[in-house]
């Protein structure tokens, strides 16, 4: 089920006082990834959400910006992620007769790569 975005820390690439507009080019290493334990491998988790939990890969990305000139200003950039958030019920049962003792919820969180997003910040 699929459970908002998540981003992560913002790094500065650039920072000016001077009246600009350009691009920066930015090659990341980005990849999806998996938190928790539901129980199950990431290969059948990656088969039931439709992608590789596990991949990972080099992106560059041209970040455009325009900065106003009015006091130092940087411009930054993060990776935005897709949050999915899985849930299972372990069942636990004793004896031959298979009668229920207790349930236990698992939850996991998965993270599918969507992005980097840039922004002009003041300093």
């Amino acid at each position: 089920m699929r459970d908002g975005h998540a981003k992560y820390q913002w790094r500065r690439v650039y920072s000016t006082t001077k009246k600009e507009k350009g691009t920066i080019d930015v090659s990341r290493k980005v990849s999806n990834g998996m938190t928790g334990s539901v129980g199950m491998s990431k290969k059948a988790i990656g088969m039931k959400l439709g992608f590789n939990v596990s991949k990972s890969t080099t992106v560059t990305v041209h970040i455009p910006y325009k900065t106003s000139g009015k006091g130092r200003e940087v411009v930054e950039y993060t990776v935005r992620k897709i949050r999915y958030k899985i849930t299972r019920t372990k069942t636990i049962t004793t004896g031959i007769n298979g009668y229920v003792t207790s349930r236990k919820k698992l939850v996991a969180y998965v993270y599918k790569y969507d992005g980097i997003i840039g922004r002009v910040v003041k300093d």
